[in-house]
């Protein structure tokens, strides 16, 4: 019994991150994009362009939850080598995940907002160190 209870102890934490995560990417996603736009015309109707960034950030999450589900808690708490395996391909997701979601003319569009996205994130995290 105490067993199931610290599964779902640790599955209801990491639901918890998943739906923060999830919405702070959100967030900066469209916060990115509207950057990206500078002084253009808006080319998306209001309610689109968040649904597009709910999408874009909840599916950036799922990509994290999923990558550190496996590696630090199905194979071994402290597979953070795993983990950082399985984020390689992160980047290249996310700025084909950009063109698909915002329909981006071209890859540089997305890794401009996938920069835009995640260099202030970074930025935050060196600070912290």
């Amino acid at each position: 019994m105490a067993d199931l209870l610290e599964l779902l102890r640790v599955l209801l934490w990491y639901v918890g991150v998943f739906v923060i995560l999830g919405g702070v990417n959100s967030l900066l996603a469209a916060l990115a994009f509207r950057i990206n736009l500078g002084a253009a015309e808006f080319p998306m109707e209001p309610r689109e362009y968040w649904t597009r960034s709910f999408l874009t950030g909840f599916a950036l999450a799922a990509y994290i939850f999923v990558a550190a589900f496996f590696s630090l808690i199905l194979v071994s708490r402290t597979s953070y080598a795993l983990f950082g395996i399985f984020m390689i391909p992160y980047p290249i997701l996310a700025v084909y995940l950009y063109n698909w979601a915002y329909a981006l003319d071209d890859l540089l569009e997305g890794f401009k907002l996938f920069l835009l996205h995640h260099v202030p994130l970074l930025l935050m995290l060196a600070l912290c160190f």
